[in-house]
């Protein structure tokens, strides 16, 4: 056939054409270049309802060189596509050759203007840069990276080592994933959109056909040859690719995927997996499920056949929820359960627990051998870890073999981590080799550091261990190091990174310990390890509510981060600011730094926990501007990507779940709220023992007493909480844990009237909380005053109420000093202490009025406190005064009641304040 005249292409846009003369079309389309160009441009103005034509298609797009588009000359054309054509071209302010592509005219419009700016601010290693977007002759062009390497098809025809090809299959995933975190989907993943440049890097490129919309179904070009076609109907794409829905005109995240599971399957395997030389055929193969068997002789391994499998499901929801679990799937080694490490101790295998399941290390690797895993986690260490978790109640074989497997799989990850630094950074970039290295170490090291802690700590058993464990720093963010010098090896800065590391394990408060050693790291001229010893100290700030500390340390992160370039680490103090913020009621504020926080995020090519702590205080915004249906939706995202990304009961999931039923029930979606709470219950309560049954109880409990709290059922929920503690109790009578479970049940009790068994369960916390250095113990020996005040005992307040006044003072704690300072002037008023109430109430009394923010309760009761005080020193004008403060206590009460609202849990704190209101007007009859 020769080439389609115009008016033939007309007949083709207006599909006047029979099915046999478009199949006719298409298949001279397949070999030859200038028609495929032209018909596609046609089909696809067609979709867009713009029947043009262009003039000839032999003319479509060519420009000359030293033609002038905006700032970039024209140096030569270098491909075409369905899309438009691509020139290399120099960039006449920066100086640099770039790459621009030329939209066809049909595609110049707003959407694609909009995509565009999308790619623009999607900055990732994986994926070619977008410069610039701007429009020539009515045609919007992209400028971009101009890639100096070759496309992965061409790469694959010189022979190449099945892990080398994973490699680049994998980088490729990362910048697609990246990608579909920014909204984008490619829609035409295919060899010839993915290049290998000639520094090393693997980069997805074209996404001329991106969309953030679906397009209608294709109309079927039945019998046309598939190899050639790239463009049919209304879907634009590459059929031998294509997953079946987006041919059905539905592309999604889920269709790339399967897009990114054939090309890794033809790469590996040298052919694609469905089979068909026809669109029909093809399409009737997919449709069945007919996947040609691979070749028995070939060393790909059978998890990553069973990857790509999965990702090739006809079923969009039977492939893998993000292209970075599949990601995962084809790069973690095989995790050793239970039953495969007491075989390799019987085989005597390698000293390093994991290496009996380690695939092949990638040979030649370019950098030194490492021990440090291997110091820090082999067979020997596991046993004594065993051991000592054995021995610890309840000491559940599958608790402790649990947390064993993780530390097996995290070495494992380490071990091919470093492998893939080593033979994929680019060469001749020894110092970014070295940083990356670095960066490796200090996670070898965490993890020496979080054995020995686990190992140690007699208080800590298994079922605590496994999500301690489980929260070790990703490893893959190493491999994402970029431009950051490495310092040298030193016993001085080991030692700092190791003390670093064993703060970050421990499970108690460490505060004290980050500051001294981040001091200590500041001369060592390690930057990297600076801004992690900054990031912990101000996480560490931030649960102590030390937020001027906090904010402190996060900015200084933030100009760590800064000078070394790392954006994940802008995206992580920034967020770690912004909680610093919105806690100090700085809203404005911390709203604009997150903001920027997620700016650096997508330019850092994302990272699911960043992205995890940035949804929570958004969460936590939305929380202080009273947004409550946002701060929901955010509570949901954040349980949905801890799901996604973290075993089911762990400690992020467990934690996203119990704020997101805290948030439910604040909105009164008491079902949704029973749903989240139903979920945690059967994950604690699956397939465990009866020990580790106790401790999900513990969980279910303790969950229960605040929905029951939130919903104003009192009894209920110190019910709970009582069996909370019990079960604690039993199973680890000297814990944190344990300490904090009595302070909450003392507050239930105190809420319900019950004096005296909220000042021993007050007491019991303060007791315990003592010997943990607990930054509750001011707030737990403040309730053991109060209760001593309301059983009629004020001279036993007296003590634990300075007890709590110095812990607040010596903790910088403002609010724990007022409160605290309440207490006491009570319990001097009712013991004879009128005169220092007096002194101590005065300046409280008097800061409080002038602040337009305090709370009308707090107000109300110093006022009261004071007046009785003044009442007692006697004289005419302190009595006259005295009355007016008692007014002034029964207004302030009376607002703070009426402030209160009106669901369940506001009940029960408007009973606690009719009972002060009470008191205020017995005092005001008696003393007229």
């Amino acid at each position: 056939m020769e080439c389609p005249d115009a008016e033939t292409l007309a007949a083709l846009a207006g599909e006047q054409l029979t099915p046999g003369e478009r199949a006719a079309i298409a298949h001279h389309a397949a070999g030859c270049s200038s028609c495929r160009d032209a018909i596609a441009g046609v089909l696809e103005s067609a979709t867009a309802g713009v029947a043009t034509v262009p003039e000839a298609p032999a003319s479509v797009g060519a420009l000359a060189p030293g033609t002038r588009i905006d700032r970039y000359v024209v140096d030569e054309r270098i491909g075409a596509g369905g899309m438009g054509v691509v020139y290399a071209a120099r960039d006449l302010e920066l100086g640099r050759r770039v790459a621009v592509k030329l939209v066809r005219a049909s595609h110049h419009d707003e959407r694609l203007r909009r995509e565009a700016q999308a790619l623009a601010r999607l900055s990732h290693p994986n994926v070619v840069a977008i410069y610039d977007v701007g429009t020539y002759a009515g045609q919007t062009f992209l400028a971009m990276a101009l890639v100096d390497g070759v496309d992965l098809r061409q790469w694959l025809t010189t022979p190449r080592r099945t892990e080398d090809i994973v490699v680049r299959l994998v980088a490729a995933g990362r910048g697609l994933a990246a990608a579909h975190r920014a909204g984008l989907i490619h829609r035409d993943l295919k060899p010839d959109n993915i290049f290998v440049a000639a520094d090393g890097d693997t980069l997805i490129g074209d996404f001329g056909l991106a969309r953030a919309t679906t397009a209608a179904p294709a109309s079927d070009p039945g019998e046309a040859p598939i190899d050639g076609l790239t463009a049919t109907g209304a879907v634009l794409g590459t059929p031998a690719y294509m997953a079946p829905e987006q041919a059905a005109g539905d592309a999604t995240v889920a269709s790339d995927q399967f897009s990114f599971c054939v090309t890794a399957w033809e790469a590996l395997y040298g052919a694609r997996p469905y089979q068909g030389d026809t669109y029909r055929a093809l399409r009737a193969a997919i449709a069945a499920g007919t996947i040609t068997p691979p070749p028995t002789t070939t060393a790909v391994t059978p998890a990553i056949r069973r990857a790509l499998l999965r990702g090739l499901a006809i079923d969009p929801g039977a492939r893998f929820p993000t292209m970075d679990a599949l990601l995962a799937a084809l790069t973690a080694p095989p995790r050793r359960w239970p039953l495969l490490a007491s075989a390799a101790a019987v085989a005597g295998a390698s000293a390093i627990a994991f290496a009996v399941t380690r695939p092949p290390a990638p040979a030649a690797a370019p950098c030194p051998p490492s021990a440090l895993a291997g110091s820090a986690w082999n067979r020997a260490r596991a046993d004594a870890m065993r051991t000592a978790l054995a021995a610890r109640p309840p000491g559940a074989a599958a608790a402790v073999e649990r947390v064993i497997a993780s530390l097996d799989g995290y070495a494992a990850d380490w071990t091919a981590m470093r492998a893939q630094v080593c033979t994929t950074t680019e060469p001749g970039r020894a110092d970014l080799l070295a940083s990356r290295l670095a960066c490796l170490d200090r996670r070898a090291l965490g993890l020496g550091a979080a054995v020995d802690v686990v190992t140690a700590t007699t208080s800590l058993a298994a079922a605590d261990a496994w999500p301690f464990v489980d929260d070790l720093p990703p490893i893959d963010r190493c491999a994402r190091v970029r431009d950051v010098d490495a310092p040298r090896r030193s016993p001085a800065l080991d030692r700092a990174r190791f003390e670093l590391a064993r703060i970050a394990a421990h499970p108690d408060d460490r505060w004290p310990a980050v500051r001294e050693v981040r001091t200590s790291i500041e001369p060592l001229g390690d930057p990297a390890l600076l801004l992690e010893a900054r990031l912990l100290e101000t996480q560490l700030a931030l649960e102590r509510f030390e937020l001027p500390a906090a904010e402190l340390s996060a900015r200084a992160a933030l100009a760590l981060a800064e000078r070394l370039g790392d954006d994940l680490g802008r995206a992580q103090a920034g967020a770690l600011v912004a909680d610093a913020l919105l806690r100090s009621e700085r809203i404005a504020e911390g709203q604009a730094q997150l903001a920027q926080a997620a700016v650096a995020l997508e330019r850092g090519g994302g990272d699911w926990a960043v992205a995890l702590s940035l949804d929570g205080a958004r969460a936590s915004s939305a929380r202080a501007t009273g947004d409550l249906d946002a701060e929901v939706a955010a509570r949901e995202r954040v349980l949905v990507e801890a799901q996604r990304h973290r075993p089911a009961d762990s400690r992020a999931v467990t934690d996203a779940a119990v704020e997101l039923v805290d948030a439910y029930q604040r909105a009164q979606r008491i079902t949704d709220a029973d749903r989240v709470f139903k979920l945690i219950s059967d994950v604690m309560t699956a397939g465990v023992d009866a020990n580790d049954a106790l401790l999900a109880e513990v969980t279910r409990a303790t969950v229960a007493s605040d929905q029951a709290l939130l919903a104003g059922e009192l009894a209920t929920s110190i019910a709970e909480m009582r069996r909370a503690v019990a079960i604690t109790g039993q199973l680890f009578p000297g814990s944190a844990a344990y300490a904090s479970q009595r302070w909450g049940l003392a507050v239930d009790l105190e809420l319900a009237g019950d004096a005296r068994g909220a000042r021993d369960e007050y007491q019991a916390a303060a007791t315990l909380m003592a010997t943990t250095a607990s930054p509750q113990l001011g707030s737990a020996l403040e309730g053991v005053a109060r209760a001593q005040l309301d059983l009629g005992q004020p001279a036993a307040a007296i003590a634990p109420a300075r007890a709590a006044l110095d812990h607040a003072r010596r903790a910088g704690d403002a609010d724990g000093v007022d409160a605290s300072t309440l207490v006491l002037a009570r319990a001097l008023v009712d013991s004879g202490g009128e005169v220092e109430a007096v002194a101590l109430l005065t300046p409280l009394a008097r800061r409080l009025d002038a602040d337009p923010d305090a709370a009308p309760a707090r107000q109300a009761d110093a006022a009261f406190s004071l007046s009785k005080a003044l009442w007692l020193t006697g004289g005419d004008r302190d009595r006259d005064r005295a009355r007016a403060l008692a007014g002034d206590a029964e207004r302030d009460l009376t607002v703070a009641r009426d402030r209160v609202g009106s669901e369940p849990l506001g009940r029960v704190y408007r009973v606690v304040l009719d009972r002060r209101l009470a008191q205020v007007r017995t005092w005001r009859d008696r003393h007229r």
